[in-house]
């Protein structure tokens, strides 16, 4: 049988990794990732939501004849961002795993 006691550390607990995991999804919102293709013929700026931050395209690509080129960099820029996102999240995630099981040291 739970006393109140415990009950109320194990809420406690709740609350404290539920800040946890806000301050990693707000540090992963603060990071900025640049995502390149074609040797960095096109670039793209990334939040850590995914949101579009700006597009850099090469004045060397920027005439009608490299159209469908020009598509598929952009599509590989973002492509590249969102892998970096995606590593950065899990990082973020598996440096702080410890709150999830206190026990687990050896993911330092």
């Amino acid at each position: 049988m739970y006393t109140n006691e415990k009950i109320n550390e194990i809420l406690k607990q709740a609350k404290n990794m539920q800040k946890k995991i806000e301050k990693i999804q707000q540090d992963i919102n603060m990071v900025n990732v640049t995502g390149k293709s074609g040797i960095d013929l096109v670039s793209i700026i990334m939040n850590g939501n995914y949101a579009c931050k700006s597009v850099n395209i090469s004045e060397e690509l920027w005439n009608e004849n490299n159209k469908k080129l020009l598509q598929d960099l952009i599509t590989a820029a973002i492509n590249d961002a969102v892998k970096k996102i995606t590593k950065i999240q899990q990082k973020k995630i598996l440096l702080n795993s410890e709150f999830i099981n206190p026990n687990n040291k050896s993911n330092k």
